[in-house]
């Protein structure tokens, strides 16, 4: 607790229970900054007391959101590298053959949006 106080430039206490006993087991700095903390705290609008806290499925659905989007970037790159390597068969006489109806109208319309120079190749008239 002592390190995310310092990092963090906050102040903090934490209070540690026996789930056997009612009174806590220890308590970090003292029981007196502890209650001086949590006075503080108390003190405070409820709108500012609560501003940052969030409750597990608000942490859920952060990270969620967060993953989401990192996915969404790898599965983009993912695809442009499949279009440069349908490309490459392509310039290799492979043709086409061996995609089904959708990837070919998926490599069509990658053809669309993609510019030349981004295969590496340098394509002439």
């Amino acid at each position: 607790m002592r390190e995310i106080t310092t990092l963090c430039r906050v102040m903090g206490s934490m209070v540690i229970y026996d789930p056997e006993k009612e009174d806590p087991m220890e308590a970090w700095p003292d029981k007196v900054e502890v209650q001086s903390v949590f006075h503080d705290h108390m003190e405070l609008p409820e709108s500012q007391r609560n501003r940052k806290s969030l409750d597990m499925e608000a942490v859920f659905h952060h990270r969620l959101a967060k993953y989401m989007d990192q996915l969404n970037r790898i599965e983009k790159v993912n695809r442009a590298k499949q279009f440069d390597i349908f490309a490459v068969k392509i310039l290799q006489g492979e043709g086409l053959r061996g995609l089904s109806e959708n990837d070919i109208n998926h490599v069509f319309a990658m053809v669309k949006n993609r510019k030349p120079k981004s295969l590496g190749i340098q394509l002439t008239r």
